[in-house]
């Protein structure tokens, strides 16, 4: 149903992400859900509470799609960097980030609670800290084996489990998009992509930090307008560093991509 791999759809939903810092963002995915949709649906806005960013969760018929936002305060960031360095929860026959486990498990428990058996397609998007949560709610739906087709659509979301979790999302519709210039594809980042940074948090921490890898489905998107399917952007060395701690703090939690013009048609 969803098309998610057609490019014109996939930067729609880009676009719209870029509305989710602003104060009036629920309201600028409501009119894309609306534009999408053509018709009647349900729709419930969970607004932040803790650690866990608001999300949305719209139905129509046996087809649901959930939108969750990323980082946009210090606390949320510096919770994403501390939980990083902590042992990872388990997920299936993986490892996630412990944060992530618990925000995506509260999604998954909200979807089955609102909906049970009712769900047959399920596209999940979400935009940076909110990406990596989706996909520990794709990976539990999966599981359930009682969804028909899961599909998920990322913005700059960080590493979000081990390499077994990221294998476990195969059965999935992954498309896992990124700018040329963004450092979040890359946290936790390994001593040869952030070296100031993985030097400063100490042996065990960067040990912790090589386990997390990325699930397929990477598409980087570039200035001029190429997409290239990659698994992640170039490295930005020497300025990886300062640009991810600016992110997990919360003072540079929007790096927000510029959609090529040639695309505006489309989008």
């Amino acid at each position: 149903m969803f098309g998610i791999q057609n490019p014109a759809v996939a930067l729609r939903l880009l676009a719209v992400s870029e509305t989710l810092y602003p104060e009036g963002r629920a309201n600028a995915v409501k009119a894309a859900l609306d534009e999408y949709f053509q018709g009647g649906y349900e729709y419930n806005l969970y607004p932040r509470v803790g650690l866990q960013p608001p999300f949305i969760v719209a139905k129509q018929g046996g087809s649901v799609i959930v939108w969750s936002s990323g980082v946009h305060t210090v606390e949320q960031g510096l919770g994403v960097l501390l939980s990083s360095s902590a042992k990872m929860s388990p997920v299936q026959d993986g490892l996630a980030g412990s944060l992530y486990v618990q925000s995506g498990l509260n999604v998954y428990n909200t979807l089955t609670s609102l909906y049970g058996g009712s769900i047959e397609n399920v596209l999940l998007v979400g935009h940076s800290y909110g990406g990596s949560l989706l996909s520990v709610t794709a990976s539990l739906l999966v599981g359930s084996n009682a969804i028909r087709s899961v599909a998920l659509t990322t913005f700059g979301a960080p590493r979000p489990g081990d390499g077994t979790f990221c294998a476990d999302l195969g059965k999935v519709d992954i498309a896992r998009w990124m700018c040329a210039a963004d450092p979040v594809p890359r946290f936790p980042p390994s001593w040869e992509e952030a070296p100031a940074l993985t030097l400063a948090v100490g042996f065990e921490i960067a040990r912790a930090w090589s386990l997390y890898g990325q699930p397929h489905g990477g598409l980087v998107l570039y200035q001029n307008g190429t997409i290239l399917e990659e698994p992640l952007p170039p490295l930005t060395f020497p300025i990886q560093d300062v640009k991810l701690l600016a992110w997990a703090t919360g003072g540079g939690a929007s790096f927000r991509p510029n959609i090529p013009s040639r695309f505006t048609a489309i989008v």
